[in-house]
């Protein structure tokens, strides 16, 4: 069943709106110089797994990732989370996407939108355990 075209553009609208309030937070944030932390400007902890292990979890990191390409901080970025970095990129190119589809009133097709964010998502999970890995990996071996 198709939903109605007001539906579609409220959907991608709503979408735009959430990705657009992430992008605007990231750049109102200061990146913390350490390379992670920067979540608690938010009133967030810090991170359990950090405090409890003294290894960075695979998320440690994004949020100062994100600030620091938010400034235009392109070679920080990617050296602070390089998964993140792909992650902003991909935030902001589906952005533009969203309030394309919301102008042009883009019929929102379930089925085939549902297995690209699942195919993005299983990539996206495989791509930070990996990070992850190779960075524990050089705090072992370095």
């Amino acid at each position: 069943m198709m939903l109605p075209h007001h539906h579609n553009r409220a959907q991608w609208l709503g979408s735009g709106l959430i990705i657009a309030a992430v992008l605007l937070t990231a750049r109102i944030l200061t990146p913390d110089p350490r390379g992670l932390g920067t979540h608690t400007q938010l009133g967030l902890p810090e991170c359990p797994f950090l405090h409890v292990t003294g290894w960075p979890c695979p998320t440690c990191g994004l949020t100062t990732c994100f600030a620091l390409l938010a400034h235009g901080s392109l070679r920080a970025g990617v050296h602070c989370h390089p998964v993140g970095a792909l992650l902003f990129g991909a935030s902001c190119c589906l952005l533009v996407f969203c309030v394309y589809a919301a102008v042009r009133d883009s019929p929102f097709q379930r089925t085939r939108l549902r297995l690209h964010a699942e195919r993005a998502c299983v990539t996206l999970v495989y791509a930070l355990l990996a990070q992850w890995l190779t960075r524990i990996a050089g705090m072992l071996l370095g």
